[in-house]
């Protein structure tokens, strides 16, 4: 991959780090939700590590307590928050993963006023999803969603991943990323090696 802002940087090496680890065990992993919970916890100790894990705020008194107006340090990466991705009808999803960016401006945590706080990269996971592919992308919406929050400037980077949990076909060498139009959406289906991974 390309070079990307430090924490989006670190992101991408987690999941492609994850990635491996899964198909040496991919049954460690048995569903959505545990991977999720994995490749989260793996990005926010390493945010930590790296003393980035925090995000300033300064709400007023309407929506935190006076006595909490100094205490508005916000997790750097949420899970599943909530983020407007339909501005004019007011539609929200809801990505995996989300590393938020610095607001200089009090616009607002996730979503605020009609706002979304900027986010420097968000990732959504499927596993045995349907659509296998990324020939037509129209198909799946969460593809789609993905598209309009990085074409609207509030997100900067996104990742689709399906874990399949079958063989790579046979007309496949090897499944690699694949990297849409606007050069910030990489997509990928992680299938099980033809050949074993040693442990």
């Amino acid at each position: 991959m390309a070079t990307y802002p430090l924490k989006v940087q670190l992101a991408w090496s987690i999941v492609d780090q994850f990635i491996k680890d899964w198909q040496k065990d991919p049954y460690y992993y048995d569903n959505e939700f545990s991977i999720q919970a994995e490749i989260y916890t793996r990005i926010k100790k390493s945010l930590e590590l790296i003393g980035e894990q925090n995000v300033k705020a300064n709400y007023d008194e309407k929506w935190i307590p006076k006595t909490y107006a100094d205490k508005q340090n916000w997790c750097r990466v949420s899970a599943e928050p909530y983020f407007m991705y339909d501005k004019i009808n007011k539609c929200y999803c809801h990505p995996d993963i989300v590393i938020w960016g610095d607001c200089a401006k009090n616009s607002g945590l996730k979503w605020y006023n009609g706002k979304n706080w900027p986010a420097q990269w968000i990732c959504e996971i499927k596993v045995d999803s349907k659509t296998k592919t990324y020939s037509n992308d129209d198909e799946n919406w969460d593809i789609e969603k993905m598209k309009q929050l990085i074409g609207s400037d509030d997100v900067q980077y996104g990742c689709w991943l399906n874990f399949i949990y079958e063989l790579e076909p046979e007309n496949v060498a090897k499944e690699e990323w694949q990297l849409d139009k606007s050069g910030k959406l990489w997509k990928r289906n992680c299938y099980f090696p033809r050949i074993s991974p040693s442990k």
